[in-house]
């Protein structure tokens, strides 16, 4: 009797390949715990979830900062510390999301990583705050030759 995987993958939608010989299914909708999960999404999840508790962090202290001190516009610290916030429990979500290995945190990782080169870029080498930003620009780098790499392609059964 096949258990319950073997049945849960027959399930799930497939794709025909171009030589019609292999019958791929397009995402491990129902997987074994672990069973998709390569060593470079187990680094992705990682990598996601920790840029949103440095975020996460980041709005916390610059709050905190904001309170003490005498910033020139209250509202638009508070208003920046709340969107850092925002963004770090989003990373947060999407990296618990590449543990699960669901498909929707991938195009937006790649969005942000996209956005968060010339940022890091400019904060290391424009600004000369290289502590923050040469460190903002690895990460950036590393996720996106991880997001792009095979075995993470693969785990979403994805060409590019």
């Amino acid at each position: 009797m096949p258990d319950d995987a073997e049945n849960a993958q027959d399930d799930a939608p497939h794709h025909q390949s171009s030589d019609d010989t292999v019958d791929k299914p397009l995402r491990p909708w129902n997987y074994e715990a672990g069973s998709y999960r390569t060593r470079q999404l187990i680094a992705v999840a990682a990598l996601v979830a920790l840029e949103g508790l440095v975020a996460l962090g980041a709005g916390i202290v610059w709050i905190y900062l904001t309170l003490t001190g005498d910033p020139t516009d209250e509202t638009a610290s508070l208003t920046g510390a709340v969107f850092v916030i925002l963004a770090g429990l989003l990373l947060l979500r999407m990296g618990f999301g590449f543990w699960r290995v669901d498909v929707w945190p991938r195009v937006p990782t790649i969005v942000i990583q996209l956005a968060l080169v010339p940022v890091s870029w400019s904060i290391a080498f424009t600004l000369g705050n290289t502590a923050v930003g040469v460190p903002l620009l690895a990460v950036a780098i590393v996720l996106l030759v991880l997001l792009f790499s095979k075995p993470v392609r693969e785990a979403y059964n994805r060409d590019v």
